[in-house]
């Protein structure tokens, strides 16, 4: 099977500018301007304007802190911190996810401590981040903040 991958980039003024359509299958970026995108996959027939958001926005950076705001994907590579906060009221429907990396001096993981985690290297509902892993975190809201963590070692 023969494959083209096409993404299309562009800030809102951009796509305003270029509202198009999207050939079947090209996946179209929106860059939010703060180093999260939104993406869209073109069905040929639909403008930019005309189709849905696909999930969450995905932001990779390096900031120490970060708020997790609803939907947000953030992804780091290897970190020795990370400060996470929340929105604060947070939403009924919230939920977020977290990607990132230790190496062999562990990472520093801050989270508010009414945050229950359950999966990988988690104990006793807190999480404690092992040595050389890569991380995914899934956080989401029913009453109280939960969180999967699913955790894969690396060399």
């Amino acid at each position: 099977m023969k494959c083209l991958m096409q993404q299309l980039r562009g800030t809102s003024d951009e796509w305003q500018q270029n509202d198009r359509v999207i050939p079947a299958g090209t996946i179209a970026l929106l860059d939010d301007g703060d180093g999260r995108f939104s993406v869209k996959i073109g069905d040929g027939e639909r403008a930019f304007s005309a189709l849905p958001f696909l999930g969450s926005r995905v932001k990779s950076t390096s900031e120490v802190n970060i708020l997790l705001e609803r939907a947000d994907d953030v992804r780091y590579g290897v970190m020795t911190e990370i400060n996470v906060s929340f929105p604060d009221p947070i939403e009924e429907d919230y939920y977020a996810t977290l990607c990132f990396d230790t190496n062999d001096e562990g990472t520093m993981l801050s989270v508010p401590e009414e945050v229950r985690c359950a999966g990988s290297s988690c104990y006793s509902g807190y999480f404690y981040p092992d040595f050389n892993c890569h991380y995914t975190l899934v956080f989401w809201y029913d009453g109280a903040i939960q969180c999967t963590v699913r955790g894969v070692y690396h060399e």
